[in-house]
């Protein structure tokens, strides 16, 4: 009898396996609000729900709870390594095109440099950049579109943390933070201080945000999810904003 049960278990998992591709792979995020972060035990944030919607959309859907969250750069090694890993959402970039495989785009997000107000930086050129600290998230988009102006990596502060290198902009140990502007602001105000006392000082690039797929990764998991954001990126006949726009109002 027992052995009769697992026989129709196994039966059921592999057809539902086949049907819903997105059962097999393992999703990764980060500690990065807005896009992702927890809240009262919960996972919340844009891509998330993002993620929710896509899948839901093509009757797959991935729940809150199996998405795991690590420190971007854990996350990054993973998904270069192992098949069947997803990471977001991760811009994509030239350095990182033929890395992974792409669903998406998701959202467009400014790689910005933040400082204290009070600091008065002024960024006017590529040069002035060699004159101040640097902070950026080890792997992170921060760190590769300073890396391409030029900086060298020995003279960037990291962290594996973004937490880390707002509180040490804040203190003053470092001049500027490499981030995406929306999340160091929403950060910033989290960890007890009042972003209108920072500003963005440089915008370094505008990048779009994806789901990086491990490039041997079950290519079905791939088309599925590809159709699942297309879906939430039409526009409804009766109205102004796709799904996908309302997700991004819903935390902008």
């Amino acid at each position: 009898m027992i052995k009769f049960i697992s026989i129709v278990f196994f039966i059921v998992y592999s057809i539902s396996a086949i049907t819903c591709p997105l059962r097999d792979i393992t999703f990764i995020t980060e500690e990065y609000p807005p896009h992702s972060y927890i809240e009262n035990n919960v996972l919340q944030g844009i891509v998330v729900d993002i993620l929710i919607a896509a899948s839901s959309s093509v009757n797959c859907k991935v729940e809150r709870s199996e998405i795991r969250v690590l420190p971007w750069a854990r996350g990054y090694k993973r998904v270069l390594s192992e098949r069947n890993v997803v990471l977001f959402g991760m811009s994509r970039t030239v350095e990182r095109e033929k890395l992974f495989t792409w669903v998406g785009p998701i959202m467009e997000v400014n790689n910005s440099l933040i400082a204290r107000k009070d600091s008065k930086i002024k960024i006017t050129t590529v040069a002035d950049l060699h004159n101040i600290r640097i902070g950026a998230v080890r792997d992170d988009i921060g760190e590769r579109v300073i890396v391409n102006l030029g900086i060298s990596k020995s003279g960037i502060y990291f962290s594996s943390y973004p937490q880390n290198l707002a509180k040490m902009l804040a203190q003053g140990r470092i001049h500027a933070w490499s981030y995406d502007d929306i999340v160091g602001y929403w950060m910033l105000d989290n960890l007890g201080y009042n972003s209108k006392d920072f500003e963005v000082v440089y915008v370094v690039s505008k990048t779009k945000t994806h789901f990086a797929f491990n490039k041997n990764s079950n290519p079905d998991a791939v088309k599925l999810l590809q159709k699942g954001v297309d879906i939430i990126k039409g526009k409804p006949k009766d109205g102004i904003y796709s799904p996908l726009d309302i997700i991004i109002k819903k935390y902008l």
